[in-house]
């Protein structure tokens, strides 16, 4: 096989999309265990989830799209409001549903004492602000989790890699002593705060953190990353021998092998599992729906075999991330444009600057 490079030329001629509905598939398979007070299945030869795993696709896939992006357009206002336009609007649209229509229908509290409770509006409000909530009063009480929406917690950890890559890049940047030292300190308390706040392990948050800025090198490095066959497969032995080596070292690795694993099949060989979403980028709101979808369905019917509970919840949960693309999601990343950079002929045509090889995620 003949090695391949990737670049900003590349647009959006990659596979991205179909790892990324892959990865939210896996967590919802993993968390339908999990909600039947089941063991999540682990992933042979190493000590994870398929939910975790998940995770780490998005990671080091973010690292990858959003480092791009940053490279593309290195302005931190502009940088944020791109980063909210693609989280913030799915995520408090998910939160409503879940609040006040899941909320109202599961709740044992009855509708008027649920509704009038502060509970839903602090749900509503303290996930938007990443404050990780998982709980709504009287809901799910009698699942074997009553957790609401495990999978917002590392939603935080996401954005906060975001504000660490901005604070990163300006610091490269920085010309003098002054900024790079008041940039190193705000490195320092954003790295702290990340590690101080959240309901995620120490463990946990390194590792996303590691895969996440092992993705964001090599999106500066791609233009020198070669894509070959041997070099995929190294990588994926890497990943499963790293469990079985000191932690610091099994961290340093996925930090590697995990992003080259996602490059690889961004770019190469995939191209014909791109109409799996040719209706549209459902994976974050299957991330954002699945969970208590899958808690409904176990509420409901409490002696659901696991692959019954896997296939209803994806079904149910493709068309409510079928809609939240089209409804929410895509029209929220128009508004990308409002900020993306104007290049003196793109000015003078009325266009903007298109940002390349960054995907709709980024």
């Amino acid at each position: 096989m003949p090695e391949a490079r990737i670049g900003h030329d590349a647009g959006h001629d990659n596979n991205y999309d179909v790892l990324r509905l892959f990865a939210a598939v896996l967590v919802l398979v993993s968390h339908a265990f999990a909600l039947l007070g089941r063991a999540e299945p682990a992933v042979p030869f190493t000590h994870d989830t398929l939910g975790f795993d998940g995770v780490l696709i998005f990671f080091a896939m973010s690292g990858i799209l959003v480092a791009t992006s940053w490279t593309s357009d290195p302005r931190p206002l502009a940088f944020a409001t791109k980063r909210a336009l693609r989280i913030l609007p799915g995520l408090f649209v998910s939160c409503l549903v879940t609040a006040y229509v899941l909320g109202v229908l599961f709740t044992d509290l009855g509708i008027r004492t649920y509704l009038f409770s502060l509970g839903p509006v602090k749900y509503v409000v303290t996930n938007t602000l990443m404050l990780t909530n998982y709980s709504l009063p009287g809901v799910f009480s009698h699942n074997p989790s009553s957790t609401v929406n495990g999978s917002l917690g590392t939603l935080p950890i996401e954005v906060k890699a975001y504000v660490l890559l901005c604070a990163a890049g300006l610091l490269v940047a920085a010309r003098s002593w002054r900024a790079r030292s008041a940039l190193f300190v705000a490195v320092a308390v954003a790295v702290a705060v990340s590690y101080s706040t959240g309901v995620k392990s120490v463990e946990t948050v390194t590792i996303l953190f590691a895969v996440f800025a092992g993705g964001a090198l090599a999106s500066r490095l791609q233009r020198r990353i070669g894509l070959t066959a041997p070099g995929f497969l190294a990588a994926l032995v890497a990943w499963v021998v790293s469990y079985h080596v000191a932690f610091p070292v099994h961290v340093g690795i996925l930090a590697v092998s995990v992003p080259y694993v996602i490059l690889f099949l961004g770019h190469r060989g995939l191209a014909w599992t791109r109409r799996l979403t040719a209706g549209g980028d459902v994976s974050y709101g299957l991330y954002i729906y699945a969970f208590p979808v899958e808690q409904a369905l176990v509420a409901l019917y409490p002696h659901l075999g696991w692959a019954t509970l896997v296939m209803s919840s994806l079904a149910a949960t493709y068309l409510l991330a079928l809609a939240s693309w089209r409804l929410v999601e895509r029209p929220s990343l128009r508004l990308k444009r409002l900020v993306s950079p104007r290049s003196p002929a793109a000015a003078r045509a009325g266009t903007r600057v298109d940002e390349g090889a960054v995907s709709r995620q980024a």
